[in-house]
């Protein structure tokens, strides 16, 4: 009986560790999380993939790219998602190779979808740093 009372607090132990190591963001343990579900970064990526990269992102979010440009260091685009939601996304280049993504979807943030659109984004973009051409 004595080493069942003693299951509970290691079994709770190891769930809370599979999950913490299940909780990874980004495609690449490189990518730092932060606390906002609407931010991902640093990314590694290049500043001429960012937004076909987007695009990628955004089939996983269900939604089509209204307009985008870059002004500065910044990318910003706004994007129109299904059940006619809108939401904005932008692409700080931060000069050494990574950017630092962000993502709100309204209204009130859709913290899944942002967080898919961010992996996703970010992924493609890891997949194209330092290449030449690929394919879409």
């Amino acid at each position: 009986m004595r080493t069942q009372s003693y299951r509970f607090p290691v079994l709770f132990v190891a769930l809370f560790a599979g999950l913490l190591a299940g909780c990874s963001v980004g495609p690449d343990r490189d990518i730092v999380p932060t606390n906002d579900p609407s931010v991902l970064g640093p990314v590694p990526g290049d500043r001429d993939d960012v937004e076909r990269a987007l695009l990628i992102g955004l089939e996983t979010a269900q939604a089509a790219l209204l307009r985008g440009a870059w002004d500065g260091d910044t990318y910003g685009a706004s994007f129109l998602a299904i059940e006619s939601r809108q939401g904005d996304v932008s692409a700080t280049d931060h000069g050494n190779g990574t950017l630092t993504l962000r993502a709100f979807i309204e209204p009130d943030g859709d913290r899944d979808a942002q967080q898919a659109l961010l992996q996703a984004w970010a992924r493609r973009l890891e997949q194209l740093h330092g290449v030449e051409w690929a394919p879409r």
